[in-house]
């Protein structure tokens, strides 16, 4: 909407922002997606830095077993110090399934959204590190405005619904309406996505 306003020309992809990885952190992942037997995941990550942007834990839960099933693609799980509890409830949530994931930092994130097929999740800094290093992306955003917190690849989707409080930015909230999204919207937008993805070359050796 802004490229649109200031004239720009859609079909223009900004720029990537040049991230040097180091070595270690692609091995570190490189190692970590052969123990799961996984190449090229789609990543759910189902934290958020305040609580309006938290779609819920068994959402994510039940997206991660349709994308399994029917698309008959790997889903990895990736979460931050402190969100311990978060992942919990998305392994009771898929229980008795097995979830795949792994810690990593900061780094070991970055490589691991350069391995992965498509990263799915909120307004949070782990998107905008996947937005930035061209990983296809899949926003799911509640009280934030999609021209400013979204991806900037025309290809990429946000999934939003629109409210008479919409990009209210709170912080908290009495209704919290504003996430209740159904997991049939977000694995919609996923196979729309993954359809626009360009093809890669395997990074894994």
């Amino acid at each position: 909407q802004l490229a649109r306003f200031l004239g720009c020309r859609e079909n223009v992809i900004a720029p990537l922002v040049p991230l040097q990885i180091p070595s270690t952190a692609l091995s570190y992942v490189d190692q970590n997606l052969r123990k799961l037997e996984v190449q090229q995941p789609i990543l759910i990550n189902p934290g958020a830095g305040w609580i309006t942007k938290l779609w819920p834990a068994e959402n994510y839960a039940q997206l991660s077993v349709r994308i399994e099933e029917e698309l008959n693609l790997p889903t990895v799980f990736t979460y931050g110090p402190g969100e311990e509890d978060l992942m919990e409830k998305v392994r009771k949530a898929i229980s008795p399934r097995p979830v795949a994931s792994f810690p990593t930092d900061i780094l070991q994130l970055a490589a691991l959204c350069q391995r992965a097929r498509l990263f799915v999740g909120g307004d949070t800094g782990p998107l905008h590190l996947a937005v930035a290093l061209g990983t296809p992306t899949v926003a799911i955003l509640g009280p934030t405005a999609a021209w400013r917190n979204g991806p900037f690849n025309p290809d990429d989707r946000v999934v939003k619904r629109q409210l008479f409080c919409s990009n209210s930015y709170k912080r908290t909230c009495d209704k919290f309406i504003c996430m209740d999204i159904p997991v049939r919207e977000v694995f919609d937008s996923v196979a729309q996505r993954l359809h626009l993805r360009r093809p890669v070359v395997d990074q894994l050796d």
